[in-house]
């Protein structure tokens, strides 16, 4: 990765904190940042990958699919949202998100959990033009509907994105116990500050991955 990757991405994950951070200071303890890992191969996660979302156990995201928009999804730092109808991953429909200069590319949504535990987010996407990589997040908050400040910041590790196919991008972390919602999303940077591209994202998926589908 360049340096100029490695700081846009670092500025990205900076304002991503911030705006999750807005009344922190009602917060019970104060937003930190965790490095997480991809989540461990295990048949649980190969059956997901293999299933439509709509359709995996314990799936906690609403519009997953983007079947006729990109309803209850924000665009995160300087991003622009379009609705891809005619491309997806499984079936038409997915979301565009374009960065502008200078910035990257980012698409959270908000999620109610099911109490502490290890919770794994994946999504499909894919890069319009250019080279370039991916992260998944998770941003905690104690309210139902991330209201509030945010208390924990997960950063999933980095996936290149493969020219002209969707590449799943996933990543897991484990949750407070006072924690009763999430914003899951993704962010892409390029290899240059000024790229301009668009990202489709197709096929979210956030669930508990160490006990029981809800």
């Amino acid at each position: 990765m360049t340096s100029r990757a490695l700081a846009a991405r670092a500025a990205l994950l900076g304002m991503l904190i911030a705006a999750g951070a807005v009344g922190a200071s009602t917060a019970p303890h104060p937003a930190t940042g965790h490095r997480s890992t991809r989540a461990a191969g295990s048949s649980r996660t190969s059956a997901a990958a293999g299933t439509a979302c709509e359709q995996v156990a314990g799936n906690l995201i609403a519009n997953c699919a983007f079947a006729s928009g990109f309803q209850g999804w924000k665009p995160q730092a300087a991003t622009s949202f379009e609705f891809e109808k005619a491309t997806g991953n499984r079936a038409p429909g997915a979301l565009e998100m374009v960065n502008e200069p200078a910035s990257e590319a980012g698409a959270g949504t908000c999620a109610a959990v099911h109490g502490p535990g290890t919770y794994e987010l994946a999504g499909y996407l894919r890069r319009l033009q250019g080279t370039g990589e991916c992260l998944a997040f998770l941003e905690e908050h104690t309210s139902a509907d991330c209201s509030g400040g945010a208390t924990h910041f997960h950063e999933m590790v980095s996936t290149p994105l493969v020219p002209g196919a969707f590449t799943r991008v996933s990543g897991s972390a484990p949750l407070a116990a006072d924690t009763g919602s999430v914003k899951a999303g993704f962010a892409c940077y390029g290899e240059h500050d000024d790229d301009v591209s668009g990202v489709l994202v197709d096929d979210v998926v956030l669930r508990r991955t160490d006990g029981p589908a809800r």
